[in-house]
Order: C-alpha cells, then sequence, then structure tokens
C-alpha cells in the first residue's frame, strides 16, 4: 500500500484532525517496547502472565528481531507510534515443537515457506479507527515480499475476540483450535507465484 493509499483510507475512517500516516521499518527498541508493554500492562490485558514491563518487552522484541528474515513493521501518525507488528521466519524443526498436535502439517505445499506473525499493537487511544487491519494487510504484503507462502498467528480463543474477527475476514483459518487452552493458531495461505 503506497502513501496515497494510506491517506485515502486514513480519511475515509479516522477522526478530521488526523495527522498523516506513514509506515517504517525500525523503531527505536524502547520506543515500541513501551507500546508493547502499555498493551500488555493495561486493563485489557487477559491473564496476568501475560503482561509485560518495558523491559521484558524489549527482551521478547529483540528475540523476534534475531530471527531470519525479521521484519519490524510500526506505523505512526505524524511522530507518534502508534501501532507496530513483528514477523520472521519459522522452520519445520521450531514449529513441530510450538505445534505439538498430531495432524497438523503447515508445509504442506511444496516449497513452503512458513513466517510468523507477532506482536501486532496498537494504542489504545488509537483503537477502532482500522489501524491493526491496516497494519496486519501490510506486514502480510511484506512478509509475501520476503518469500512467505504461508502466514501464522496465534489467537485468543475467543471468537469474539475484534482480533479473531479480523483475522477471519483477511482470510486466516484455525489451524490447530484446540491444542492449547490459552491460545490457538491461525494460518493465511498466500498465493503461490507462478
Amino acid at each position: 500500500m503506497d502513501n496515497r493509499e494510506l491517506q485515502n483510507r486514513n480519511e475515509e475512517s479516522a477522526p478530521e484532525d488526523e495527522q498523516e500516516l506513514r509506515f517504517e521499518f525500525g523503531c527505536p527498541l524502547e520506543e515500541v517496547a513501551q507500546l508493547a508493554s502499555d498493551v500488555r500492562m493495561g486493563e485489557t490485558a487477559r491473564r496476568k502472565r501475560d503482561r509485560l514491563n518495558p523491559e521484558q518487552a524489549a527482551k521478547r522484541l529483540q528475540m523476534y528481531l534475531s530471527k531470519p528474515n525479521a521484519i519490524e513493521l510500526v506505523l505512526r501518525k505524524g511522530e507518534e507510534l502508534i501501532g507496530c507488528a513483528f514477523s520472521y521466519e519459522q522452520f519445520a524443526e521450531e514449529l513441530e515443537k510450538e505445534i505439538p498436535v498430531p495432524g497438523v502439517n503447515l508445509f504442506s505445499r511444496e516449497g513452503e515457506r512458513v513466517f510468523a506473525l507477532r506482536e501486532l499493537d496498537v494504542k489504545f487511544s488509537q483503537r477502532g479507527y482500522g489501524f491493526g487491519q491496516l497494519i496486519m494487510e501490510r506486514i502480510m504484503q511484506e512478509a509475501q515480499q520476503k518469500g512467505a507462502t504461508k502466514l501464522l498467528i496465534s489467537v485468543f480463543p475467543d471468537k469474539d475476540n475484534i482480533g479473531f474477527q479480523m483475522y477471519k475476514k483477511l482470510g486466516f483459518e484455525a489451524v490447530a483450535p484446540k491444542q492449547n487452552t490459552n491460545y490457538y493458531y491461525m494460518s493465511y495461505d498466500c498465493p503461490l507465484k507462478k
């Protein structure tokens, strides 16, 4: 999505006083860690164990950035960081440990390359304007440009969850819905290039 499309979408869905939106790749780690911490420490944190302080969030984000084909995508409104997402390539051995469910084969197509999508965070004050979907659409495009043929995301099992509904709308399907009581996985098969 180019800046014109981003601006048009912004004008359709956000308040009139909206400043220009722009995507960036990479951002000071402390700034993104603070956003991740704010989201996980807020009143809507699902479980106490999911809460992260900024130092814990920074360690987790550094781990994502150390993975193969890592992508850090942030969305800014003017100078304000309003959202972010991360993606990286995962390999069969790693996924077999993470999703030990018989019958789940994420590498079902020849040449399959699975990319995990992580940490889709949107600042509380910026929710409800479609920024989460905008970030997801862009990180999906970026992962596909790096060679992803399948995208994988973990989701809380509450089907009334707004995130779950958004992922479904974007074409994600449940992979192993009963493999964990805390979350489950959804995947998206990217169109294969001819």
